[in-house]
């Protein structure tokens, strides 16, 4: 399985709140900064009706308005307003209102205030107040600005959410890692495993129990399998070695006898076949055995060259009467050191698995650089398809080479090409 391009629970989480906490920052800056200006906009408002109402009331005395400043006008009536700002405003219908206008560094609000009824002989009832203010002078003033108070408000709400996202990331991944810690117990026989095993409630969340239960659920369903399966494989084992031990027997008491040349030839077809059903049952009695043990094996000094003749010669009668060419391509001298008793099974059941399914042609054994090759001849039509699999190549030796290979932490690679078949046993361990 690739696994290149997963992701951490932590990088998920944390690239997510940093977006998250990026997202809310610029809407709250925005929202702080819409909230300056409408509360600019009231405060305004709410000067210039001040002053409009001041000046109806010198109006309504007969007094003179106020005199013009750079930063507040008064103008009545539509003519006496500045060009500038009539282009503001609806002048085809005035009605109360402020409206604004920008200029350079000059920002205006403009009031339109209509004067009642007692004040419309003077033939010019609306009232225009404008307050003006200088943008310039508005960031010379001390303190702290609109976009500094937006950038340090959105500092500190980025800093309170990441601390939140952190707790929220150590609650999560706490709970993650009870559950992975729970889940690598489940099944394993050990008794001291047991002891410390954390019962399912442990784990904080809802989900993760459910999770947990059908983990539990489920590995113990296929424990149970497998043990059911490892039970039949020792007993099945046992079972056929008694008939396979009486085979034996009677064929060692024939052979004590003087029996024709054809009878025996059908002797040595039967003890051959004995011999392959005994080895069968042994290998499959190791592996089973091995799998209940820490299946720690020695390392030991092995001549490769001594050990691959004796395997050939043992497994000869496999294709007796065969026109196949065996070449031991192994350098006499070559020692190396590694586990022997796993490196003998596959190296049995390669060398047994070619010479089963090669008619003709050869099969070469040969080291090269920590593998183990074995090649041998192979035409895909005289393959028996019943016993021919996709996943191991053919043959149930490739199977078992592959499970001890396994075991090990070993790699068996099987390849087809052209009328060849290819077998490589990669071990990893130094010649000497």
């Amino acid at each position: 399985m690739n696994l290149s391009n997963t992701t951490t629970l932590q990088q998920y989480l944390r690239n997510r709140l940093i977006l998250l906490g990026i997202l809310i920052t610029l809407i709250y800056g925005y929202a702080m900064s819409s909230l300056y200006s409408q509360g600019l906009d009231d405060a305004s408002e709410f000067y210039l009706y001040q002053d409009a109402e001041s000046a109806e009331a010198l109006i309504n005395q007969g007094l003179t308005l106020p005199v013009n400043t750079l930063s507040r006008k008064f103008f009545i009536g539509l003519d006496s307003l500045p060009e500038k700002y009539q282009n503001t405003i609806n002048t085809s219908n005035i009605q109360s209102g402020v409206s604004h206008t920008e200029s350079g560094n000059k920002f205006d609000y403009i009031l339109s205030y209509p004067l009642t009824e007692a004040n419309s002989h003077n033939k010019k009832n609306i009232l225009f107040v404008v307050h003006t203010f200088d943008l310039e002078e508005d960031k010379s003033v001390p303190g702290i600005s609109t976009l500094e108070t937006t950038l340090i408000v959105s500092a500190v709400a980025l800093v309170f959410i990441l601390l939140t996202a952190s707790l929220i990331y150590r609650s999560i991944s706490r709970a993650v890692n009870t559950l992975y810690e729970w889940g690598n117990n489940v099944g394993k026989s050990s008794s001291a495993v047991k002891a410390n095993h954390l019962p399912l409630e442990a784990l904080r969340f809802n989900e993760f129990q459910s999770v947990g239960r059908i983990l539990h659920d489920t590995i113990n369903q296929i424990i149970s399998s497998a043990e059911r399966e490892t039970s039949f494989v020792r007993c099945l084992s046992h079972e056929l070695r008694t008939p396979m031990a009486v085979t034996s027997a009677a064929l060692d008491i024939l052979d004590k006898k003087e029996l024709n040349s054809h009878t025996q030839t059908k002797i040595k077809k039967i003890r051959d076949a004995n011999k392959k059903m005994i080895s069968i049952s042994d290998t499959l009695l190791n592996i089973w055995q091995e799998q209940e043990t820490e299946n720690n094996h020695p390392s030991e000094e092995v001549n490769i060259f001594d050990l691959v003749n004796e395997i050939i010669q043992e497994n000869l009668y496999v294709a007796a009467n065969l026109d196949i060419n065996v070449i031991n391509n192994i350098t006499p001298s070559l020692v190396i050191t590694l586990a022997k008793h796993p490196f003998s099974i596959i190296l049995v059941n390669l060398v047994k698995n070619a010479l089963q399914y090669t008619h003709t042609g050869f099969i070469r054994i040969e080291i090269e650089e920590g593998k183990l090759v074995v090649t041998n001849s192979y035409s895909p039509h005289s393959v028996n398809q019943h016993t021919a699999r996709s996943e191991y190549g053919f043959g149930l030796g490739l199977f078992i080479a592959e499970t001890v290979a396994d075991r090990q932490s070993w790699r068996l690679d099987c390849s087809q090409k052209h009328a060849e078949f290819r077998s490589v046993l990669i071990y990893h361990q130094r010649a000497i």
